[in-house]
């Protein structure tokens, strides 16, 4: 049967070019579960609900358990049957001629639609698999990396508006580097975001954590992990690493081949950008590591997000990761997402949804966001933070931290040095009792009573992201001398890591066996 939904069935705000490019609220927002699997519904049910999202808009489809599909279940059982649920309910205005293509996707010819975002829950497939005899059918004349049609699930639906779209390779984002794409440009795109992870339990965390991004701001330290094998990739870190510094955030930068190791240290990390890692490696690995609340966190790695059980996405969501990106399938770097724009459109101010479509060349290919699209990392600036702040405050040790940092730049290092000498003595001020040492390291005669507080602050329990952030307090006792100090320290750091590999070892080499001088 050929239908025709009219545009008159359309809510205000589509017209026949499109939606608007600066429409991302919740009630434009489609959740999408798998009606086969209650924890799928019960997770776009708790992320409506947390944004206002209204329940008409959460939509449920028979759909494969497995994570993997074929072309022939997507178009079958996912493709065709959302796309004519989104058409009858006024979501996608667009004529249906009749017929199909050779993948089996129905034609269509387009008006518009008014979907701000698709999101997809845990239980919806991730990767459609290669198909040769599709593949074969098209006949695509493309270098053979490009020569296969396997790709995210994510990236295809984004393709729900276009009639008849190739299978095989990457289709050019119309969205891409566009900081205010027209509504033409909008139309032909449908922005997909997904809410999965490892268990139920960290993706309800994941959208948690960024209403209390947004609520609060992001508070804590950043870290950069560099020295990848292409400089294209680096030339990204160097630009996220920039711009973080001038936002006065503290910053470790590594700048070597190295990857960061189990006991480096990553306190209150509410950014984290790294790459060049297959394994998940560092002090994520260490038990009951956290991110600060709303945190950005990505690792670029070709098959991050290859499964959200287990690698690098999996992971950073376990630690309750705000938002990510990852690829299903290799993307080759220029075609995964570009993450100085990524990180330019957050830091702007725009929502993680509109930083991965600002970001991303192409679709049709393999790279996914992981997080609620609608979150804006930097909705609050630092400005109304430090104003409003207040000791309840999580994190607020590292505002005071910021300010200095801040102040600092601007010259005036006698003002930080104030702020951070009346602070740096409160319980739970580790990181302030740290950088104050920068305060102690240019006094001819370091004050003993502000030695004995860093002493008393890594002496009290520490939570698993503190254990780097301890070790690097043991490791500056023991380059000025304070030996008994250190000791003290690590043994508060035995404790803490008991029954976590590789960190015995290290204190063993920094202090010696237990109870050997």
């Amino acid at each position: 049967m050929v239908h025709s939904i009219s545009l008159a069935i359309l809510l205000a705000g589509l017209t026949s070019a499109g939606w608007a490019a600066d429409a991302p609220d919740a009630e434009n927002v489609v959740v999408l579960a798998n009606s086969l699997d209650g924890e799928s519904i019960a997770l776009a049910r708790y992320y409506a609900e947390k944004r206002g999202i209204p329940e008409a808009n959460l939509i449920a489809v028979p759909l494969p358990a497995e994570s993997t599909i074929s072309w022939t279940q997507f178009v079958a059982e996912l493709f065709n049957p959302l796309r004519e649920r989104l058409m009858e309910e006024g979501w996608i205005g667009a004529d249906d001629p009749g017929g199909f293509d050779q993948a089996g996707r129905g034609l269509i010819e387009l008006k518009g639609h008014r979907i701000a975002y698709l999101v997809t829950c845990r239980g919806v497939p991730l990767r459609i698999d290669n198909d040769p005899e599709l593949l074969k059918a098209e006949g695509a004349d493309l270098p053979p990396r490009y020569l296969t049609n396997r790709a995210a699930v994510d990236s295809e639906l984004s393709l729900l508006t276009r009639s008849s779209p190739p299978t095989t390779g990457v289709i050019t984002n119309p969205l891409y580097r566009q900081k205010e794409p027209t509504a033409s440009r909008m139309a032909s795109v449908i922005r997909v975001a997904r809410l999965d992870g490892p268990d139920p339990a960290s993706v309800r965390r994941m959208i948690d954590s960024a209403l209390a991004g947004e609520a609060h701001g992001l508070i804590g330290r950043t870290y950069i992990d560099m020295g990848g094998p292409h400089r294209q990739g680096d030339l990204w870190m160097a630009s996220i690493a920039d711009r973080i510094d001038a936002l006065g955030f503290d910053l470790d930068r590594e700048t070597t081949k190295e990857v960061m190791g189990l006991t480096d240290r990553m306190d209150a990390a509410c950014l984290y950008f790294g790459w060049h890692n297959s394994r998940v490696t560092g002090p994520f690995l260490n038990r009951g590591f956290s991110f600060a609340p709303g945190a950005v966190a990505v690792h670029i790695y070709s098959f991050s997000a290859g499964s959200l059980r287990h690698g690098w996405v999996s992971s950073l969501v376990r630690s309750g990761v705000a938002v990510t990106v990852g690829n299903v399938y290799e993307p080759y770097l220029q075609l995964t997402h570009n993450l100085g724009l990524f990180f330019e459109k957050l830091e702007s101010g725009g929502t993680a949804g509109e930083a991965a479509w600002y970001a991303l060349p192409g679709q049709s290919w393999q790279a996914i966001l992981v997080g609620d699209p609608l979150y804006r990392p930097f909705l609050r600036r630092f400005d109304d933070q430090w104003a409003k702040r207040d000791a309840a405050t999580v994190g607020a040790q590292y505002l005071v931290l910021r300010q200095a940092n801040l102040l600092e730049k601007d010259g005036n290092r006698r003002e930080a040095d104030r702020l951070l000498d009346g602070a740096a003595s409160e319980r739970g001020t580790l990181g302030l009792a740290l950088a104050y040492r920068r305060v102690l390291e240019r006094e001819d005669s370091p004050d003993d009573s502000r030695i004995e507080d860093l002493v008393v602050s890594a002496s009290g329990e520490l939570r698993p992201d503190e254990w780097g952030l301890g070790l690097e307090i043991l490791d500056w006792l023991n380059r000025n001398g304070r030996r008994l100090e250190a000791i003290t320290v690590g043994e508060n750091l035995r404790r803490a890591t008991v029954d976590q590999d590789g960190w015995q070892q290290v204190l063993d080499e920094r202090l010696g066996p237990v109870g050997v001088e």
